[in-house]
């Protein structure tokens, strides 16, 4: 209630200072009508025979006059109008401001005093906005970077999550990040310059995938694989040859057993233009068919009569 009172009292306050005139004294002269009165003689001798006369005349009479003037800081907009407060030099002030008194301006919501200049909102506090302040005249308002957009309170700026829309324009995976997004592609792809879309990555082209021998690029990954007589190994990255069998592996060779003894170090059997090489007891061919090394664990199955091994043996 005494709130109310004050205001009442400070709007009353405003009003009567709004408008100020004075009485302001001057000398000034008049013209009047006087009755004068004269003596002179006459023939009336119970007067004495002096008589009076009257008769009127007009005089400038001079005088105090007063006047009405303005009191400092106020003038009339015309010679008959109510004395107005002037505020630098107008009636009224900037930006919708109203003169309440000499160079005293009442101003809006967004203006500030003496002039009711913009009130730069953002120079305080940031405006209240968590990130962009903008001033605009007689107001502000909050933005927000890219990446970001206003709460419903138009100051608190949140993440958009970009990759919760149309997979942020991602081929196959959208990574959001605090105000952005990244796509990434599956293994064995690759982004392409658009940073969107994925290519199919050729692992082959580097280091021939890995594989030891040949290596087949597929959509999104590759195997490897062996030239025949060779198999791939557990690593499915190397080749390595095939078992063989345990019967002795023959060399076709145009050579005959009288010719350097067919090449074999050890023993030479001659078959049908072709050569086999036999080893002693304890001993087997090498991986060139042609050499001899030795064997530890090997019993022979039958030994002819003249001491010679027979290549039928087993290995323990």
């Amino acid at each position: 209630m005494r709130g109310i009172v004050l205001i009442i009292l400070l709007l009353a306050l405003i009003h009567s200072c709004r408008t100020c005139t004075e009485h302001q004294p001057y000398s000034c002269s008049e013209q009047k009508t006087v009755t004068e009165v004269t003596v002179g003689w006459c023939w009336k001798f119970w007067l004495l025979f002096r008589c009076k006369e009257e008769h009127e005349t007009t005089k400038t009479v001079s005088s105090t006059c007063h006047r009405s003037v303005c009191c400092d800081g106020y003038s009339r907009e015309s010679s008959s109008g109510k004395c107005k407060a002037v505020c630098f030099g107008s009636y009224t002030c900037p930006n919708g401001g109203s003169c309440v008194a000499p160079n005293q301006c009442v101003c809006p919501s967004g203006y500030v005093r003496p002039k009711c200049e913009d009130e730069n909102e953002c120079s305080d506090k940031n405006g209240g906005c968590t990130h962009i302040c903008v001033n605009t005249k007689g107001s502000h308002h909050c933005s927000c970077p890219p990446g970001f957009i206003l709460d419903s309170i138009q100051l608190t700026c949140k993440d958009v999550k970009e990759c919760s829309v149309n997979n942020g324009g991602c081929a196959h995976t959208c990574v959001n990040t605090e105000g952005s997004h990244y796509c990434s592609c599956h293994p064995g792809f690759s982004l392409n310059s658009d940073q969107l879309t994925c290519r199919d990555h050729n692992e082959c082209s580097v280091k021939n995938g890995g594989c030891s021998h040949t290596c087949n690029n597929t959509e999104g990954a590759h195997h490897c694989s062996c030239p025949p007589g060779f198999t791939l190994d557990s690593d499915q990255l190397t080749c390595k040859a095939e078992a063989t069998t345990a019967t002795t592996p023959q060399v076709t060779t145009p050579a005959d057993c009288g010719n350097e003894n067919g090449g074999c170090s050890h023993s030479c059997i001659g078959m049908n233009e072709t050569v086999q090489c036999t080893c002693p007891f304890l001993k087997k061919l090498a991986d060139d068919n042609v050499t001899c090394i030795g064997v530890s664990g090997v019993v022979a199955d039958r030994v002819e009569t003249n001491g010679r091994l027979l290549m039928n043996r087993n290995y323990l």
